[in-house]
């Protein structure tokens, strides 16, 4: 599995680190991952580490995972930051609307 999600109780965020090629599948289960420990630890700050992933989630998908986020009872004021890949590679996927990515 070329990604990780996981709780960090010292900064109380949850963290999603990636690497390699991420596809839609993955899109999405990073997404149901990040709001079950968001919930589980009462926390609102999820950060995205994608410094070392190639994107290959499609832009239909990456447009409704806003509304899966809600669809999973994400709370409703999470904070997320996007560390972006250091390669070009299929930049405008990060730029979605809503500025939203996971």
């Amino acid at each position: 599995m070329p990604w990780t999600v996981q709780y960090d109780p010292e900064n109380t965020l949850v963290v999603v680190n990636g690497s390699g090629e991420i596809r839609d599948g993955d899109a999405s289960a990073q997404t149901a991952e990040a709001i079950y420990f968001l919930n589980q630890n009462q926390s609102n700050g999820v950060l995205v580490d994608f410094s070392d992933a190639l994107s290959e989630v499609s832009l239909p998908r990456l447009y409704r995972l806003p509304d899966y986020f809600s669809e999973l009872g994400a709370p409703w004021n999470v904070r997320i930051a996007v560390l972006l890949p250091r390669t070009a590679y299929r930049l405008e996927t990060y730029h979605a609307r809503n500025s939203f990515c996971l």
